[in-house]
């Protein structure tokens, strides 16, 4: 069935809506005893390409990300089928979960990271020694000085540690992340002379693409820390 216009939304629509959920018994429905059932509703998209002001042939200005994504999964012969994240804007900043990060495995030089890891025994409150709190510091600032990433801000508490730093080029963001954890918690244990699991995954990853952003990151940072704290 293929309909023009906006009677396709305010009233084919919501007949067939009717007929699936039994409502609707006029027509055929009831002289075949139809039961159940169902449909798929798609819009017609703009043409993919259109003419310039000079005749060139460009990108239509009206396609988003996602629909140029689709697009071309289209004309080369794949399924569109991309991961659905939980992410939400947070003053121009994209904010998604480290989980739904690490489905689409998006670590990208130059980009601006922010992560939150815990303790393993979060009532144990190691880095209210100075000591330990020092070590974690320590290894921020030896990734800093390897130029593995640009350390932009941070906050020690207790039991839980925040991070905001830009991505550099020689190294994932996966590969930062568990160099971080895993040199921390060799140093802390051995500070503290014990062993076994130290901190758990990271519970929170931000992404920035917007490098103009970066001024405004440290004072987003302690907005969400003041929040948590």
């Amino acid at each position: 069935m293929i309909e023009l216009g906006e009677h396709c939304r305010t009233h084919i629509i919501p007949r067939l809506k009717k007929v699936i959920d039994g409502e609707d018994q006029g027509g055929i429905t009831k002289a075949v005893n139809w039961q159940g059932g169902g449909f798929r509703y798609y819009s017609l998209a703009p043409s993919l390409l259109e003419q310039d002001r000079w005749g060139n042939w460009v990108v239509n200005k009206n396609y988003n990300p996602g629909m140029l994504a689709e697009a071309m999964c289209k004309l080369e012969g794949f399924t569109y089928a991309p991961v659905r994240i939980n992410s939400h804007l947070h003053d121009g900043i994209l904010m998604v979960p480290y989980d739904d990060l690490r489905k689409v495995r998006y670590s990208e030089a130059g980009h601006a990271y922010f992560i939150t890891t815990v303790l393993a025994d979060r009532e144990k409150c190691y880095f209210d020694d100075f000591m330990c709190a020092r070590l974690v510091v320590i290894n921020m600032r030896l990734l800093h000085e390897n130029q593995v990433v640009n350390s932009l801000a941070w906050v020690v508490m207790p039991d839980h540690v925040h991070w905001l730093f830009q991505l550099g080029a020689t190294a994932s963001l996966s590969t930062v992340v568990k160099t971080f954890k895993a040199r921390t918690a060799h140093r802390v244990n051995t500070y503290l002379v014990k062993s076994g699991r130290f901190g758990k995954k990271v519970s929170m990853t931000m992404l920035c693409g917007n490098k103009r952003m970066f001024g405004l990151l440290p004072d987003i940072l302690w907005q969400i820390h003041y929040v948590r704290a």
